[in-house]
């Protein structure tokens, strides 16, 4: 086939200049400076060009034939058409909605179709190709004719589909591969290392090793006359070798054992380096050259060259997979986000979620793109189709979003760590052109069902993870090799499920998932996370939980409003006999849960709703749609004035209803907060969070007056420990390319055993910090670091001036020099005019790989004012080092230095003295102690107030001797309540003696 890219055309230039000079002129005068793009008459705006197209056509010469793909408006299957088949088993179900699509392809392509024929014979257009899961069609046409399909309204997409080498397709790590050509014991077979740790012999040993199922490898082709696979190499049956007749009707010529989509023929034989071989030797090397290097030994492969070519290609050979009816479709081929042109995801989310409707399971790869995130960022680093939804949708995955056919597959050690170029998730299903302007295509709102932003987590990949570098594998005629990335981890998985479906032949791709990542080997952090996905594959124990496994089934629908009928995104739906499971609706209102045969009470619940109800009786394999009407609550308005301890009101407190999902109100000038929509006779939580100030939550509970007032008094008292937002931000002129500052839970990076950035935060109870660029886990320690310059973190302002003698404590960590010494730094300053001028407490310029805490009495520095800000800036200055900071636990406590313990000398009484209470600032439980001395036995008195001088407590009431003493006030009101964090002062008074101290109380 032909490509358009710019050294191909001058094939075509070689012709007659006159005649060329003739037809461009002609091509102008009919309207073809539209594909100049100077104008563009046809269809304006009803069907999407891609860009690339018209890049390409403006620069090509009107005899070069332009390779597109046309996809068309109509996608998937039509409403219930599932449900309905699969009530009839898996065979009837595959048949039914295959003949489904196809008929849609059909219909809505035939227009179409027509015209592309007839521009065929006037040697206008060729290689037409319906496309039938998608629904498209891929043809090249001359430039001058591309404009011309605009004027179909029933296409929604005109895309370029140019050639894509092999290499930039395949997911294997290009050069690492060490051949072993020798012969092995023939007679007793040596098993890699990566076939144990997946413990495949296990399942060997009670008869099952993939017999009876077939395995499409779509790849590079398949050196199918290697001796250990030659034996169970697909045959079609519906073919009759040599007759150069197309017997089975399937549009392919003795199509007899697969078949090549680049070349069009019919030898799918493996082309160098022999990619698709080392795939299929991980999915089915019987071992017969010495080496078992197979999951499932005995399972059949039907090769499919497909690698190579055109995305198209591809498309088509999944077509031609399903044709067959294979049971496992196997690629270790993606596209990346890097692509020319970027990768389709809606035509990836088509296909692979047609083939989920009709039974399909299919194992991918996800690239191996962890280390160049300049170019593949998260939550675009994982590439298609590897990004689609798994079958079955993990607890964890806390969107529920719709499922496709893919399980994704990301590549570990011999040591069970992530490969450090594996992909990295969570992947994104949104309108990603309005927040990614480059990428060309519009997302259909059925796909953006699984954003990532704000407290979106996006969707959860890769599922599972397998054994990736230095995987032993086939190599071309009779050889072995190793292979690497993901490319090598994804076979193993396909293997896995070759050897489920013999154990289970009934498994649908929903179960089968399901058992997959249930049963794998949990790595990393404690659940499915973005790098091991649910884990290390574990055929054994999947073998296992298949052969006493119950039947389950899905239950989904969706969550309205019951007077409106609006869909409520973020409602939860919950099986009440079943704990954990638990899932938020999607974007759209729905939900899926899978769920065991049986009867349950589900429940789906929403803020601002009443929570309905239902009974449910679920039988086995199949799906039950359940809707929930919820009955929305009546509303108030909530509204008061924040204002400090002292009585001043207080602007830019944030206000929320804890418990609400919206996001939280800002205090205008004079402290005052408008909430609305707060749900009538509903026990919630009103929080205010202030820089400076001690959080205060307020219980709220609104009557039928619809407008009710709380005031909110926020207390003095700086404590910081990142857990909740506090106002801090990242400076606007940063210059760091990666590694900003942000607020979030550590994930630790490494260098060798030296811990790079942190794993946890500095605090006892905690969990967030701030830090530069946090890592994902299992990265390596150039993820995400200070590179290229400064980043710089700053605080809201804040009044010192409430504190007698204040010291700015705080804990920080810093790592730089795991490649070569420079000059990088980190460096906290401090400001009193409002961040103008600045003030260095340290300066750092060496690794300090620990939580180090820090503390500094303002004063000593300079004039403590009521704007103060403080600056921590983290910056690489060139070199090739590795940056990574942390700060955490700002706090302000008064100085003690000058408070001294007088127990007075023998035969002396002491001096009245009232000391520090300590520790301060002190947490409720752990209780503060307060000494004192007194000179003389006399009643005496020591109280504790709250800021605006109401008394909260008497720790002493009558006489005591002379002598040293200590007091501690546990945090308690003296009715035994807990009292609000924040500061509060003690008194001590003995006659006219008066003495008082300050004493924070932390939450």
């Amino acid at each position: 086939m032909q490509s358009c890219r710019p050294a191909v055309i001058e094939e075509n230039r070689s012709r007659t200049k006159g005649l060329g000079i003739m037809l461009f002129a002609l091509w102008l005068l009919a309207g073809g400076a539209c594909g100049l793009g100077l104008t563009r008459a046809a269809a304006d705006a009803l069907v999407d060009l891609d860009p690339e197209v018209a890049r390409v056509v403006s620069e090509s010469h009107p005899l070069d034939f332009v390779p597109v793909v046309l996809y068309f408006d109509e996608q998937g299957l039509a409403p219930g058409s599932v449900r309905r088949a699969a009530a009839f088993g898996t065979e009837h179900r595959r048949a039914t909605l295959r003949a489904e699509l196809k008929d849609l392809a059909i219909e809505s392509q035939s227009r179409l179709r027509l015209h592309l024929e007839k521009l065929e014979r006037r040697g206008q257009a060729r290689s037409i190709r319906s496309l039938w899961m998608v629904n498209a069609i891929a043809v090249e046409v001359m430039a001058p004719r591309v404009y011309d399909l605009l004027e179909f309204g029933e296409l929604r997409r005109v895309q370029w589909d140019p050639e894509v080498p092999l290499s930039e397709m395949s997911d294997d790590l290009p050069g690492d591969g060490t051949r072993e050509v020798q012969v092995f014991d023939t007679q007793n077979p040596t098993i890699p290392w990566n076939v144990t740790t997946v413990r495949a012999p296990e399942c060997w040993g009670q008869g099952i090793t993939g017999a009876g199922i077939l395995v499409a490898v779509i790849d590079s082709g398949v050196d199918y006359l290697h001796p250990d696979l030659a034996d169970h190499i697909f045959s079609n049956p519906g073919e009759v070798p040599g007759d150069t007749l197309d017997n089975d009707n399937n549009g392919k010529i003795d199509d007899i054992r697969g078949w090549d989509f680049v070349n069009e023929d019919n030898d799918p034989m493996d082309v160098t380096p022999f990619h698709g071989t080392a795939v299929a030797g991980i999915v089915a090397g019987d071992g017969t050259g010495g080496q078992s290097t197979g999951i499932a030994p005995d399972a059949t492969i039907l090769p499919l060259r497909a690698s190579g070519g055109q995305w198209s290609d591809i498309f088509e050979a999944l077509d031609y997979a399903v044709d067959m009816g294979v049971d496992v479709i196997q690629m270790s081929v993606s596209q990346k986000w890097r692509s020319e042109p970027k990768p389709d995801y809606a035509a990836w989310r088509a296909v692979a979620e047609n083939e989920l409707a009709l039974g399909y399971i299919h194992a991918n790869s996800i690239g191996n793109e962890g280390l160049v995130l300049h170019t593949d960022p998260i939550p675009f680093n994982i590439s298609a189709p590897g990004n689609c939804p798994s079958p079955w949708l993990h607890h964890a995955q806390f969107l529920a979003g719709a499922a496709s056919s893919v399980v994704s597959v990301g590549a570990i050690t011999n040591l069970d760590l992530a490969d450090e170029q594996t992909s990295r998730g969570p992947s994104e299903w949104n309108d990603i052109a309005s927040r990614q302007p480059e990428y060309p295509y519009p997302m259909p709102p059925s796909y953006q069902d699984y954003p990532y932003w704000g407290d979106n987590p996006g969707l959860l990949k890769p599922d599972l993870c397998a054994p990736g570098p230095g995987a032993m594998s086939l190599d071309e005629g009779t050889g072995y090799r190793t292979f690497s990335g993901t490319s090598a981890a994804t076979p193993h998985v396909a293997g896995a499920m070759a050897l489920l479906l013999q154990a289970n032949p009934s498994l649908s791709p929903e179960t089968l998932d399901m058992v997959l990542q249930t049963t794998a080997v949990d790595l990393g952090v404690s659940g499915k996370d973005p790098v091991y996905g649910a884990g290390r594959l574990d055929c054994y124990g999947a073998v296992l939980k298949v052969q006493q496994l119950p039947t389950f089934s899905y239950l989904q629908g969706t969550v309205r409003n019951a007077v409106t009928l609006d869909t409520l995104p973020r409602a939860q739906v919950t099986v009440s006999t079943l704990p954990s499971t638990k899932i938020t609706a999607n974007s759209l209102g729905g939900y899926r849960l899978h769920v065991r045969q049986g009867v349950f009470t589900v429940i789906a619940s929403a803020f601002g709703y009443e929570s309905d109800t239902l009974a449910v009786t679920v039988p086995g394999d199949t799906i039950i749609e359940r809707d929930f009407a919820l009955q929305p609550i009546l509303t108030g308005i909530l509204t008061g004035v924040c204002t400090s301890s002292l009585g001043d009101t207080l602007s830019d407190v944030r206000v929320r209803i804890k418990e609400a999902p919206f996001a939280a109100q800002v205090s205008g000038p004079l402290g005052e907060y408008v909430i609305t929509d707060v749900p009538i006779g509903v026990p919630l939580t009103l929080e205010a969070v202030k820089f400076n100030h001690a959080v205060v939550l307020t219980p709220v509970l609104l009557d039928s007056t619809v407008v009710d007032t709380i005031d909110v008094a926020l207390p003095y008292g700086l404590h910081d420990d990142f857990e909740l937002d506090q106002g801090w931000t990242r400076s606007l002129d940063d210059e760091a390319a990666y590694g900003l500052w942000e607020r979030g839970d550590p994930n630790a990076t490494f260098f060798g055993a030296t811990m790079v950035q942190p794993e946890d935060d500095a605090s006892a109870t905690g969990t967030q910090c701030y830090l530069t660029g946090n890592s994902i886990v299992g990265a390596s320690q150039s993820y995400n670091d200070v590179t290229g310059g400064a980043t710089t973190l700053l605080s809201p302002l804040f009044d010192a001036t409430v504190y007698h003698n204040p010291v700015l404590n705080y804990s920080r960590w810093f790592s730089m020099d795991t490649g070569t010494t420079d000059t990088d730094s980190l460096l906290v300053s401090l400001s009193n005019d409002g961040g103008q001028s600045w003030t260095d407490l340290e300066v750092i310029n060496t690794s300090d790989r620990n939580w180090t805490a820090r503390s500094y009495e303002i004063a000593t520095y300079l004039t403590v004012s009521d704007s103060m800000q403080i600056r921590v800036r983290a910056a690489d200055n060139g070199g090739p080092s590795i940056v990574e900071a942390a700060v955490d636990e700002f706090l302000i406590t008064e100085n003690t230095s000058d408070v001294v313990e007088d127990p007075g000398a023998a035969g002396l009484a002491p001096s009245f003295h009232l000391a520090q209470a300590a520790p301060n600032p002190f947490r409720m439980g752990t209780g503060a102690a307060i000494r004192f001395a007194l000179p003389i036995s006399a009643p005496t008195k020591l109280s504790v107030y709250d800021i605006q001088g109401r008394r909260v407590v008497d720790l002493l009431d009558g006489t005591l001797t002379a002598g040293a003493y200590v007091a501690t006030w546990d945090g308690r009101d003296r009715a035994g309540r807990r009292c609000g964090a924040g500061l509060y002062l003690y008194r001590l008074t003995q006659g006219r003696r008066t003495d008082e101290g300050r004493v924070i109380l932390m939450r």
